[in-house]
């Protein structure tokens, strides 16, 4: 079955955040003994909502463990996914915990809980499309025959499916045409495809099947120009399309048409952290040379060596001492590389005699540098690995040979440099029918003044651009301006952004100007001038498509209520603008946290988190995507309630489409933007701060509403405030009252005690409780206990709970001895804080 668009919602959301330990160097340091001065609430008891607490902090715990581990496995997931579905248990509601619940079935390979999930996110959530589409695809993916399948398609493109919204029909209407061009039915495929592209033109998948098959079977430049403009409608952002575009362009000679998308591919990778390669710089320069004549290109070319070369001159002038040894750098060694040198010297020929020294200064340069490549070939400490000596010494000949053309094509070439050549030509593996010794022969005639090749018929195999243009050399000669031409025209058709085409193109304007390349230089003009401008401001003015705003709510929680961030993603542009984590509106985005507890600190980027949402396929002019998220939902969460016996304050630093540096800095990504939230602050826990002895007595029976920041406070008077840190009073008593009470609290209290408070692994001081933990039968306390307290695979809890008649507990327990009895590490080993940092996985 083909459907494109299989894939899961919220990817990335599970596995995004990116852990680091508590780094008590990021700010000053608090005295260990030294209880903060902020005043205390007159009201020491804080209620809140027992099922809701459960649920976040399992939702967290099954985070966090997931992270613990460098690699997550699908058995990691299965985990995960377990997990969730406890925590979806005490929220029924919360379609984000359902979504990540979905995220990790997906990932553990349970096609089963990904649908059923699914379909739950669409009850909660009836627009979101992509869990629309996941769930039909699947639908109909689950039908036996072709048949049926085509019979489902149309079923949901005709009036069955008239209430889906149009991104979804079309997507289906895709998946339909492929199944029709598989059962050989071309008239079908090419209906459907054209109804893909009519229903949703942000269906970038539709768009560029379009493109790949019309153009394949067509050899018409305007047709694929339009498809292309198509295509970058679906996706204005991708360097793939502006490329082709931009070459398209170039074959057409509408070179300033071409520069555009030059220069927009060129802004899309340099925001996205990627360096152009010598190829794209390359062609940069030739088209400011097409543009703007080879003075610009030679002249600017000529002003980079000079001055670095006075630099080296000026540096050795300064300090003498830099020119002794082996290796020094001397003024003559800054050359171009050999493809920026070849500009150079095609360059300054077509100027003429008046740039004749210059020119020399380049031979000698291109010469030089060829020779230091021949070097580096052949020399087998310094060529590339895996390559053959008869393979390095056959580049060798490839290189010195085009130096040779190069200097025949300039008029630059000695005699004795002609021997050197023919020597080369003698030692071609291919022989006198290599190519490149075909065009090797065929420049050697032509600088003897033998122009016979201009006329002469060579079998195709032995064609070659170098062969073209010795061709069109000599017949322009002989006085054949016409057939000169027309032979510069064809090598320049060849590679248009080539130094040796865009030569050839110089020579063919400068011997006539074709009518019929006029008008198709205007035609491709005109359908260039098409494309609307916006799409040129989309990387360095990203705003002018879309709209990014992120506020915290409740702006002055209560210690330890969450707190929520209200995303709204509006798009601005004046057309529908494709979603997704690699579309024009990217919803991939990170949340960068500032976080303060008292007077320490944490101002990184490791701790954030990462959210996908991807929960419409696309979003119309003035359409706004309207969502609700947790960001505290990992280690910045856990880190706020450990330190409960402090205020806090957190803001968040949202970028969408983040790209990482490699220094470990995310920066928006092309056509994206940021945000920077409120500033939320929170009171200390009243609970942290009260004597221990109260905090012990009211363990003894918590009411409900009041047991989660009871142990919170347990939690934080056990771990003094912050990871790694001394209690500030004995914890043994807190210990013990706890061993003692545990036992009397109620399934829900032990639920929660389980999941918040540490665990012996971590702190041993707690390890009387965590035997008393382990006597616990009830089968969420026990899942929950494994994955927090279980760090050998032959635990008798752990062992037993693999047979356990309860499936979820089986499976949890099965999966936890797996990867104990792998070594592999886990939230049980490690804690939170022990995280390291993970890349989410789709």
């Amino acid at each position: 079955m083909h459907h494109t668009f299989w894939r899961v919602v919220a990817v990335g959301i599970i596995g995004g955040t990116a852990c680091a330990p508590w780094n008590g160097a990021l700010a000053q340091d608090a005295p260990p003994t030294s209880m903060p001065v902020s005043p205390v609430r007159a009201a020491a008891s804080t209620q809140t909502d027992l099922r809701a607490f459960t649920a976040r902090s399992i939702t967290r715990l099954a985070l966090l463990d997931l992270r613990a581990s460098p690699g997550a496995l699908p058995a990691d997931f299965a985990i995960t996914a377990d997990l969730l579905a406890l925590a979806e248990r005490h929220a029924p509601g919360d379609a984000d915990i359902v979504r990540r619940r979905a995220e990790a079935a997906w990932n553990a390979g349970d096609l089963d809980t990904l649908l059923a999930c699914t379909r739950r996110v669409i009850e909660l959530d009836p627009a979101d499309t992509v869990a629309q589409l996941r769930l039909i695809t699947a639908r109909i993916g689950r039908l036996q025959t072709v048949r049926e399948r085509l019979a489902a398609y149309e079923s949901f493109l005709g009036e069955r499916g008239a209430s889906l919204d149009a991104s979804v029909r079309s997507r289906l209407a895709l998946d339909a045409a492929l199944l029709r061009r598989e059962t050989g039915d071309d008239a079908g495929f090419v209906e459907h495809l054209r109804r893909a592209l009519t229903l949703d033109a942000t269906n970038k998948d539709a768009a560029l099947l379009a493109y790949t098959y019309f153009s394949s079977r067509l050899d018409d430049r305007a047709g694929r120009v339009d498809l292309l403009s198509n295509l970058l409608m679906a996706d204005p952002l991708d360097s793939r399309t502006l490329r082709l575009l931009r070459d398209e362009f170039a074959h057409a000679g509408a070179f300033e048409s071409a520069r555009r998308f030059h220069v927009i591919e060129r802004a899309v990778e340099t925001v996205a952290g990627r360096q152009p390669d010598d190829a794209f710089s390359v062609e940069g320069f030739v088209l400011d040379w097409m543009i703007n004549g080879p003075a610009s290109v030679s002249n600017a070319m000529d002003v980079q060596v000079e001055s670095r070369r006075a630099e080296v001159a000026y540096a050795a002038q300064v300090d003498p001492t830099r020119l002794e040894g082996p290796n020094v750098l001397r003024p003559e060694d800054v050359r171009l590389d050999i493809p920026y040198e070849q500009v150079r010297a095609l360059t300054l020929h077509l100027q003429g005699e008046e740039k004749r020294e210059g020119l020399e200064r380049s031979v000698a340069d291109l010469g030089a540098t060829v020779f230091d490549k021949m070097n580096a070939l052949t020399d087998p400490t310094r060529r590339p690995p895996n390559i053959t000596e008869a393979q390095a010494h056959e580049a060798s000949y490839s290189v010195i040979l085009e130096m040779y053309m190069l200097r025949c094509l300039v008029g630059a070439q000695t005699d004795e440099q002609m021997e050197g050549m023919n020597q080369v030509v003698a030692s071609l593996q291919g022989g006198a029918a290599d190519p490149r010794a075909v065009a090797a022969n065929a420049w050697k005639a032509v600088r003897a003044g033998d122009y016979a090749c201009g006329t002469q018929e060579f079998p195709p195999e032995q064609g070659s651009l170098w062969l073209t243009l010795a061709r069109a050399t000599a017949r322009e000669r002989t006085g054949d301006v016409r057939g000169a031409a027309a032979l510069f025209r064809e090598a320049a058709a060849m590679l248009p952004l080539n130094p040796l085409c865009a030569y050839a193109e110089s020579r063919s304007r400068a011997l006539g100007t074709d009518e019929a390349r006029a008008r198709e230089i205007a035609d491709a003009r005109a359908r260039e001038q098409a494309i609307p401008g916006w799409v040129d401001q989309l990387v360095a003015a990203p705003r002018l498509s879309v709209s990014l705003g992120v506020d915290l709510e409740p702006r002055t929680p209560e210690p330890i209520e969450p707190v929520y961030a209200r995303v709204r993603l509006r798009n601005v542009s004046p057309i529908p603008l494709g979603m997704g984590s690699a579309r024009t509106l990217n919803t991939r985005f990170f949340f960068g946290p500032s976080l303060e507890t008292g007077i320490r600190s944490r101002s990184d980027m490791t701790t954030g988190e990462v959210f996908e949402l991807d929960r419409r396929l696309r979003l119309n002019p003035g359409e706004q995507l309207d969502v609700t998220l947790w960001p505290d939902v990992g280690l910045i969460g856990w880190l706020q309630e450990v330190g409960s016996d402090r205020p806090s304050r957190v803001r968040w630093r949202v970028i969408q489409g983040f790209e990482s540096r490699s220094d470990g800095r995310r920066e928006r990504g092309p056509g994206c933007v940021e945000a920077t939230t409120n500033l939320v602050a929170r009171e200390a826990l009243p609970e942290s701060r009260i004597p221990q002895s109260r905090l012990i007595a009211r363990l003894e029976a918590p009411p409900a509403d009041e047991a989660p920041a009871l142990l919170v406070a347990a939690r934080t008077r056990l771990m003094g405030g912050e990871p790694a840190a001394q209690p500030l009073e004995d914890p043994a008593p807190l210990v013990e009252a706890l061993v003692k009470a545990y036992p009397t609290w109620p399934p829900a209290v032990r639920l929660l005690a389980v999941t918040v408070l540490p665990g012996a692994a971590t702190y041993p001081v707690v390890t009387p409780l965590d035997e008393v933990m382990a006597q616990d039968t009830d089968p969420d306390v026990r899942m929950v206990r494994l994955v927090t307290r279980v760090t050998n695979p032959e635990d008798a809890g752990l062992v037993a709970a693999t047979t356990s008649d309860i499936p979820a507990l089986a499976r949890v327990a099965a999966s936890h001895r797996e990867r104990l009895a792998a070594g592999r590490a886990t939230l049980a080993h490690t804690g939170p804080v022990a995280s390291p940092v993970r890349t989410p996985q789709r």
